[in-house]
């Protein structure tokens, strides 16, 4: 069984970090969403999350991460890095391309001060839907080899919150 995922953050002068403990999931991603969002809002910047304690992440997180990377890109002065070991982004962001879109850093600064959990927002299994096919959407919109199942899933997903509407 895979260790409880965490989510930690913290600041430098220069970037606000989220650390992602063992995994980034469709769980956590939420949480790390509306932080970074909240921040670019803010504070502006740079931003980093740090995968490099991170053993697994699934689609969710690393359409979130698309996200936000299109995000700080549309931003003036706002910035995204992706913290991750070289040993591990074949296995972590390799199969989607990721590796090739992200601003990507060997490690991550240490905070000035101590980590901080981070809880996200509670949602609904709506809202939680929505987002799921939000970042499989750009997954999809990014291209590559799995850009196709990306899209069915944010289809069906969204078809489904739909139905349930009605």
């Amino acid at each position: 069984m895979a260790e409880k995922a965490v989510l930690r953050f913290g600041r430098t002068a220069e970037a606000w970090i989220v650390r992602v403990e063992n995994q980034g999931t469709l769980q956590e991603s939420p949480a790390m969403r509306q932080f970074a969002l909240d921040i670019f809002e803010k504070h502006g910047g740079q931003f980093i999350i740090d995968l490099c304690d991170c053993a697994y992440v699934d689609s969710t997180f690393l359409g979130c991460m698309v996200m936000l990377h299109k995000h700080a890109a549309s931003e003036e002065g706002a910035g995204l890095t992706v913290a991750i070991p070289a040993d591990a982004r074949a296995t972590l962001l390799g199969n989607t391309r990721l590796d090739q879109l992200l601003q990507l850093a060997e490690t991550a600064p240490s905070p000035e001060g101590d980590w901080v959990e981070l809880t996200g927002p509670q949602l609904t299994s709506q809202q939680l839907g929505k987002h799921i096919a939000d970042c499989h959407r750009r997954l999809a919109d990014y291209g590559g080899d799995q850009s196709d199942a990306f899209l069915r899933v944010a289809d069906a997903i969204e078809r489904d919150i739909e139905n349930s509407s009605s």
